[in-house]
């Protein structure tokens, strides 16, 4: 399998990570450049002639996955984001005198909001190696169902 990266005409922020489209060279796998929110690469996997229901069944949890991916960093990214901007608003509010954080001060924010999000991250963990297990399983039945193929021509 091939790794293209390819770039995004559009507005990158319109990207969404995983998503499908029709590539010309069934061997290609497209990585495309970081979204700018989520920092996950869009993979593209395209569907091959005349594929196999299990082929098809890795391709479709492959995108799943990154889609899932996707959504999660976009989601944890932008409450990072507003988070981090209502606390130094809040902070420099206190002592109008300061024109910014010390990175002391912004070390107790990073803090808080990790253990705030400690469960949430633990979740997203075993989900991630749980659909990645599943991608490995699926990948690897992909693999013996092209052996046993091969086998046959034979």
């Amino acid at each position: 399998t091939t790794t293209t990266t390819t770039t995004d005409q559009q507005d990158p922020s319109n990207r969404v990570a995983g998503e499908l489209i029709n590539a010309t060279d069934p061997a290609c796998v497209w990585i495309g450049p970081p979204h700018p929110n989520s920092n996950i690469r869009p993979v593209i996997c395209p569907a091959v002639g005349r594929e196999t229901e299990v082929r098809r069944k890795f391709r479709e949890q492959q995108h799943a996955v990154v889609k899932w991916n996707h959504e999660f960093w976009l989601s944890q990214n932008e409450t990072f984001t507003q988070s981090r901007k209502f606390y130094i608003t809040s902070k420099l509010q206190e002592t109008p005198e300061k024109l910014s954080l010390t990175a002391q001060e912004m070390s107790v924010f990073y803090k808080e909001f990790l253990d705030k999000k400690y469960r949430e991250h633990i979740e997203y963990n075993q989900q991630w190696y749980q659909k990645n297990l599943y991608l490995l399983w699926l990948a690897a039945c992909v693999r013996l169902e092209q052996f046993t193929s091969i086998l046959q021509k034979n």
